[in-house]
């Protein structure tokens, strides 16, 4: 493995981690199994764009908390110059 993709991944834990220190799953979804996927692109600064349900939990409210939840997570820390344009699809669940 390179450097540049060891830091990638490292990069890439950090987004999944800021993600998962943000996500308090409302009392209404706690005793349910949901998994919702979205899928982001990341500019040079740590915003996203491109932000939007990849894979739909069935729950419409469950998907927006899983959009609310990342645009609250932003800013996220600069990415490694070889990230340029990179995309990400993480997995939110309830369980």
């Amino acid at each position: 493995m390179t450097a540049s993709q060891m830091a990638e991944m490292y990069y890439a834990s950090k987004i999944a981690q800021k993600l998962k220190e943000n996500f308090h799953v409302p009392s209404q979804y706690q005793s349910v199994l949901l998994e919702t996927s979205i899928f982001f692109r990341l500019n040079e600064r740590g915003h996203m764009h491109d932000l939007h349900i990849d894979k739909t939990s069935g729950d419409k409210g469950y998907d927006d908390f899983v959009l609310d939840t990342a645009r609250k997570s932003e800013p996220f820390p600069v990415p490694p110059s070889s990230w340029k344009d990179q995309s990400m699809v993480l997995n939110l669940k309830t369980y």
